[in-house]
């Protein structure tokens, strides 16, 4: 996986089968090592603290609340990323989509681990299913802008990209140069 992210980021430009794939990959690695690692240490938890609590619905809806923020913040942090343009904006958008979708998996394993009524239980893990689904149709947008493989305002022929780059945009007249009026003209 390594040497095919290494291809993705400086190699040619994918074609949109394999950038899709690609970036799908990686989501489901990140989206699932993170899930992965709430769960390990929810287990850890639960033997460290055999003893659970009693249920309290506002703890449990603040848990939730919580969860579901991570959701919109996900979409809307990894969409930015993507629109960076370029291999590696839609790299970071997609690693940084997964990062936050996955945090609701946290707070799931905190209900399990707190006591929770099932009803909350249920209602994470839909947060956890919505922010999974949600991850997969950015990486859709990703890999549509990684095959593009050019961030937006960057293309080389626009004048944005010659006037940052310094140069000046060309012109069917010629310029002259007016000397400014505190300067004298030279004769």
């Amino acid at each position: 996986m390594i040497e095919r992210l290494r291809r993705f980021a400086s190699g040619p430009p994918p074609d949109a089968f394999e950038a899709a794939a690609l970036l799908r990959l990686v989501y489901l690695a990140v989206f699932g090592g993170q899930a992965l690692l709430a769960l390990v240490v929810g287990a850890l938890l639960a033997v460290l603290v055999p003893s659970r609590g009693t249920p309290n619905d506002i703890v449990a809806a603040v848990l939730l609340a919580m969860a579901f923020f991570h959701v919109p913040l996900g979409w809307l942090l990894g969409r930015t990323a993507v629109r960076a343009g370029g291999r590696q904006g839609a790299l970071s958008g997609i690693i940084a989509a997964a990062v936050l979708f996955s945090i609701p998996a946290w707070f799931g394993v905190l209900l399990l681990v707190s006591g929770q009524r099932p009803v909350y239980l249920m209602a994470v893990a839909a947060v956890v299913s919505i922010g999974y689904a949600l991850g997969f149709v950015l990486t859709g947008v990703a890999a549509r802008v990684a095959v593009a493989d050019t961030p937006p305002g960057d293309e080389p022929h626009s004048v944005a990209a010659r006037v940052s780059a310094g140069d000046t945009p060309p012109s069917d007249e010629p310029h002259s140069v007016a000397p400014a009026p505190d300067q004298e003209s030279p004769s």
